[in-house]
């Protein structure tokens, strides 16, 4: 397993914490951002306040984030991390929340694919009130992958069905484009289809963290269904 450098701001208008964390690559179980001066959780250094910005940075490749709590293991907010030093804290803003002590910050950072023509690609998908990340590293460019939840490797058929899915996020590897996302039934027939395209990692970009952001979605999801993308890598 690889590591690499992730930093966080986490607060509000009038207080911010930075937090840090050598983190293990392709997982969240090990990567519990800590404050930078006092090595605490979020939980901890911060209970009882009213955060509504979270800003990640991270070193190369691609990076998800995530509050949860850890008697419940839900998952009460999340979002994604931008390439260090492309930070834009007006991008780090999320629903108002007030920190509950047993809240930690998590990020599950993945390296650049150094094989030529694939990428590395995570997706944020939210489907009646619960949003899980999935993960797929494309085989080729322009080529159909299937993403599959981190933590269960199950499609979005087996992770959400009965539910609704409302929202989906894509990031891709740094440089890479998506050129499609598509949900796919179980007879092989597209549900939705949108063109994504390339995130910013550059001074100036007007978008750091997503290569497509689908919200007020509304689809229905069955066994059997399909997340999938396609990619072109930098």
């Amino acid at each position: 397993m690889t590591t690499q450098t992730v930093v966080a701001n986490v607060g509000n208008a009038s207080m911010m914490k930075a937090y840090a964390d050598s983190a293990t690559d392709d997982t969240f179980a090990a990567n519990i951002m800590l404050d930078a001066i006092s090595s605490q959780p979020l939980g901890i250094l911060q209970p009882g306040s009213r955060i509504d910005r979270v800003n990640v940075l991270y070193t190369a490749g691609l990076c998800a984030w995530r509050i949860q709590r850890t008697d419940s293991l839900q998952v009460v907010r999340h979002g994604w991390g931008a390439k260090s030093p492309y930070n834009d804290p007006r991008e780090g803003f999320m629903a108002p929340m007030v920190v509950n002590p047993k809240d930690t910050l998590q990020v599950y950072p993945r390296a650049v694919d150094s094989t030529a023509g694939d990428t590395a690609c995570l997706a944020w998908v939210t489907a009646s009130g619960k949003s899980e990340l999935f993960a797929v590293t494309t085989s080729a460019d322009n080529t159909a992958a299937s993403l599959v939840q981190t933590e269960t490797g199950q499609t979005i058929g087996d992770t959400f069905f009965g539910s609704t899915i409302t929202h989906i996020e894509v990031q891709c590897e740094d440089g890479a484009s998506l050129v499609s996302l598509d949900v796919i039934d179980n007879t092989g027939g597209t549900i939705y289809t949108q063109r994504g395209g390339i995130r910013g990692a550059y001074v100036g970009a007007m978008n750091l963290y997503t290569n497509i952001d689908c919200d007020n979605l509304s689809i229905p999801v069955a066994k059997g269904f399909d997340l999938q993308v396609k990619t072109t890598t930098a």
